[in-house]
């Protein structure tokens, strides 16, 4: 399936520590124009693709600083103008502005709702912060709830930073208790994050922790669903390569983004960073697009870097991401995440698949004594 992320504003009303779009001085949203036309450019590429089913993620900066009604006399049009088109809606947000209207849109269009959320309350309010300087932690829990009273599906994303990684791993099961599944992606040296190295990830940092994830989980229980954890496990348990974009080699296959100029780029991570412009919601894909997205596409199907092609994982992840490569977005070098990457799959694949079988047969033990009284 073939997803737009759609950038419609780069503005935002908080000022996080290490927000990939660096600092706000200069902010641009689409017009509700613009949004259709983008929407639209998004629905003949996939026509001519041959897609039946289509996705969009309103992103941003944030995009709920733009009024609800604007996204929904879009959609309405949208699926107006393509019935034959069956789509699917998701908004990434950092939960702080919701109001009825935006519930009502929410409901109205079936819009999966993921709300970033930093673990721990210290290490999120400490890292995320309004323009005013105050923390937003309680607003955003409060928001998730009434979401999920109103038959929201809604989900978190959790940045790590090095703050975090001696944290108290309890806070999964808080996420647990509110019944919300957790991405957690890695702090990259990107935007804001360049001014705040004390935030930094060294190499490994992130494997290590996710690492601690899944001992934490299994030795306390905890029922819920933390990906790439969850992907990559599914990997080694049945011999596939994960989902998500990050190990997927069609990966420019199957998104693409329009970020606040109405430009158009391979995914969000090269829209934030202005890099491999492919084109323009008014003219298309440019013939220089199609070179830039068919270099990206070779770089994980037939031009893998030297150190990919020496590795055990190489058929799983494809290289990684083309935005971290160590040689700049789209490069030909093996990405920054490679060794946390390469920790992750050594320990599945060794410890973690044995301690992973003792749980299972454990719990097949327990429901067994369950039923026998």
């Amino acid at each position: 399936m073939l997803t737009l992320i759609l950038k419609s504003t780069n503005a935002c009303n908080l000022r996080c520590a290490y927000c990939s779009l660096g600092d706000k001085t200069l902010t641009r949203t689409l017009s509700e124009a613009e949004i259709l036309k983008g929407l639209e450019w998004f629905a003949e590429y996939g026509k001519e693709k041959g897609e039946k089913t289509l996705s969009v993620i309103f992103h941003g900066g944030e995009p709920m600083m733009i009024p609800a009604p604007q996204y929904s006399r879009c959609i309405e049009q949208l699926m107006e103008r393509y019935p034959d088109i069956s789509w699917q809606y998701y908004m990434q947000t950092n939960g702080t502005i919701l109001g009825p209207d935006y519930i009502d849109l929410l409901k109205r269009y079936d819009i999966h709702v993921g709300i970033s959320l930093d673990g721990p309350e210290g290490i999120h309010d400490a890292q995320r912060k309004t323009r005013g300087g105050e923390n937003t932690f309680g607003q955003i829990v409060e928001n998730i709830t009434c979401l999920k009273e109103n038959g929201v599906s809604v989900s978190a994303l959790m940045v790590l930073t090095k703050a975090g990684l001696n944290e108290d791993l309890a806070y999964l099961e808080k996420f647990c208790e509110m019944e919300l599944p957790l991405k957690i992606n890695p702090l990259l040296n990107e935007g804001e994050a360049r001014k705040h190295q004390e935030l930094a990830l060294g190499p490994g940092d992130y494997g290590d922790y996710i690492k601690a994830v899944f001992n934490y989980v299994i030795d306390h229980e905890v029922d819920i669903r933390v990906s790439p954890l969850e992907d990559m496990l599914e990997a080694v348990l049945y011999g596939r390569r994960p989902r998500g974009c990050t190990f997927r080699e069609e990966c420019n296959d199957s998104f693409i983004c329009v970020n606040q100029c109405g430009d158009i780029y391979p995914c969000g991570r090269f829209a934030d960073a202005y890099s491999h412009k492919a084109g323009d919601i008014w003219r298309g894909i440019s013939q220089e697009g199609q070179k830039v997205l068919k270099r990206l596409r070779q770089r994980r199907c037939v031009n893998l870097a030297e150190a990919c092609l020496k590795c055990w994982y190489a058929d799983l992840c494809r290289g990684g991401c083309g935005a971290s490569a160590k040689d700049g977005p789209g490069g030909s070098k093996e990405t920054v995440m490679c060794e946390d990457y390469r920790r992750i799959f050594d320990y599945l694949y060794g410890d973690g698949i044995e301690k992973y079988r003792r749980y299972l047969l454990t719990r097949k033990d327990r429901i067994l004594q369950q039923l026998q009284k």
